[in-house]
């Protein structure tokens, strides 16, 4: 079995195998490229490879040996066949790397450490992140039950992996009492559901309508399910401490909110530069039709 590597790149990683350099020429065949993505995936035996990569059977053994040789496939599992041993497969690693220097050692890499976003520095600096939700019982001048709290999940996930040694705290926004609002805050949802977002929402440079809490106003009105928000203000009574706001006109302009700051913070807080008061509004799309939000477009 080869040794795994990760690689890793910003906040993705991948496992990979190292290929030995005199092996090289084992990637520099197309059917052995289509081998590889077709066993990434799955275990298989050669008549199934064959059939994948649209080869014969002998061709398929006469690629795979060079896969075998570099390391990049593993036999799995033999099952005898009509009096024949017949070998299962599969690729080692979704990924592999080649090093052409001597002098360069690899090592097995050391976990990851990310680095706290600015956007919330402030907040993780209190080691305690107060998250605040909507309640689901009916509750406000609406009598509405929050449906996205359930989102804090993810983006207490990411914060705890922003810093491990944070407390995040959720509160419901009918618990709220002056001494939690004293600290800074991350608020969820939008103004019907979340009580505490209507309290602060005058405070943002991007804000829900008063008139029509379906509305979003920023440099322009938007209307659509899909929008959501993210904005940032100092607390009214300590400048030192901040309010964030990521919600939506819906739950499903809250998910793409919260995909903006889990999945897309580069893109959506690329202007965020230290700013009192900054916003960022997005639009979420359901790209694969499955019915839930998975990538997001920054409209400003």
């Amino acid at each position: 079995m080869e040794k795994e590597y990760q690689i890793i790149d910003e906040e993705k990683s991948i496992n990979a195998v190292q290929v030995p350099k005199d092996q090289a020429k084992a990637l520099g065949h197309p059917v052995r490229i289509r081998l590889l993505t077709y066993l990434c995936e799955r275990e298989a035996f050669p008549k199934e490879m064959a059939r994948a990569a649209d080869v014969q059977e002998q061709q398929a053994y006469y690629h795979l040996k060079y896969l075998i040789s570099a390391g990049l496939v593993v036999e799995t599992r033999r099952k005898e066949v009509r009096g024949t041993i017949a070998r299962a497969y599969r690729a080692a690693a979704p990924a592999a790397f080649l090093t052409w220097s001597e002098k360069w050692h690899t090592q097995r890499a050391k976990p990851h450490q990310r680095e706290i976003l600015p956007f919330f520095q402030k907040a993780s600096k209190e080691n305690c992140i107060q998250v605040i939700v909507g309640s689901s019982d009916p509750h406000g001048p609406f009598k509405s039950r929050a449906r996205d709290s359930y989102l804090a999940a993810e983006l207490t996930h990411f914060l705890g992996a922003q810093n491990p040694d944070s407390t995040i705290r959720l509160r419901l926004d009918t618990e709220v009492d002056q001494h939690a609002q004293e600290h800074s805050c991350i608020t969820i949802g939008g103004p019907i559901t979340n009580t505490f977002t209507s309290s602060i929402n005058a405070l943002n440079s991007a804000k829900f309508s008063t008139e029509n809490f379906h509305m979003i106003e920023a440099r322009k009105a938007y209307t659509e399910d899909e929008i959501g928000l993210i904005a940032k203000t100092q607390h009214p009574s300590d400048p030192t401490k901040d309010i964030i706001t990521i919600g939506g006109i819906t739950e499903k302009g809250t998910r793409a909110a919260i995909l903006a700051i889990t999945k897309y913070h580069k893109l959506s807080l690329h202007r965020y530069t230290g700013q009192k008061r900054f916003h960022a509004i997005v639009q979420g799309y359901d790209t694969d039709g499955d019915g839930i939000i998975d990538d997001i477009e920054l409209l400003e």
